[in-house]
């Protein structure tokens, strides 16, 4: 059943629009999952970006608890913005129980939902300070169930900002699964699109291909692009087909 639930007024003075593909209850604990995906517009690399995305995420996270969301999760990097310059990301990182992450948990507290909230982390592991790009899971309590940070990450200028995720022990493991809604649910930063909006071409038709042809010498002709920056780093590709 497709619901569109119009117009909300935004305490940030911006319209926005629910649209979903949901059954008339939200799944029953065990059964499944309601999940809530937020993607618009907003400010990015600042003090007051941060402010202002928070402010939008306790805004949102009162509709999609309205709405019987069981579980509402945010873009990379949300609360700063997509940002791959080291000294913004070193300025606006914070620890997973820093004020910002608070007011998540409050958030998830208050409206009785689950938040997935990625976020430029700072912390301190393996005796050195370090930067991730990371996602805090929190539960409709506000307890933290896991803080993930990114494995996988993307070129050469990600590299400059973050450090690579779950690389040392005392991190654990990188992809437990926890219950929400008594429904298990894990952590990953990869690409996403709806049908059509050019993963495969991305990944398969261009990015692997260009490789395969730079290592490999293949044949195969990549997809049309300007140009691909960081391929020197590579020193294998594997495509794995799953289809």
């Amino acid at each position: 059943m497709m619901r569109t639930w119009g117009q909300f007024p935004d305490p940030l003075a911006m319209d926005y629009r629910l649209l979903a593909f949901t059954h008339a209850t939200p799944p029953s604990p065990g059964s499944g999952l309601r999940l809530g995906l937020w993607q618009g517009t907003g400010t990015a690399a600042t003090e007051e970006a941060v402010l202002e995305n928070l402010e939008r995420l306790e805004a949102v996270a009162a509709i999609a608890a309205a709405q019987g969301v069981q579980l509402l999760s945010f873009p990379e990097l949300y609360l700063s913005g997509y940002i791959v310059t080291p000294e913004l990301a070193q300025r606006l990182a914070e620890p997973v129980e820093g004020p910002s992450l608070q007011r998540v948990a409050a958030a998830a507290r208050r409206h009785g939902l689950a938040i997935a909230c990625p976020y430029a982390e700072r912390a301190f592991v393996a005796g050195q300070q370090r930067f991730y790009d990371a996602i805090a899971l929190f539960a409709a309590d506000g307890s933290l169930l896991q803080n993930y940070r990114k494995t996988h990450l993307w070129g050469p200028d990600e590299k400059l900002c973050w450090s690579s995720g779950f690389m040392f022990p005392e991190e654990g493991q990188p992809f437990p699964v926890h219950a929400v809604n008594d429904f298990p649910v894990g952590l990953l930063t990869c690409v996403t699109g709806v049908s059509g909006s050019g993963k495969s071409t991305l990944i398969n038709d261009t990015l692997y291909t260009a490789v395969a042809r730079k290592l490999y010498h293949s044949h195969a002709e990549p997809a049309p692009h300007d140009e691909i920056e960081g391929i020197e780093s590579f020193d294998k590709v594997i495509n794995v087909d799953q289809s």
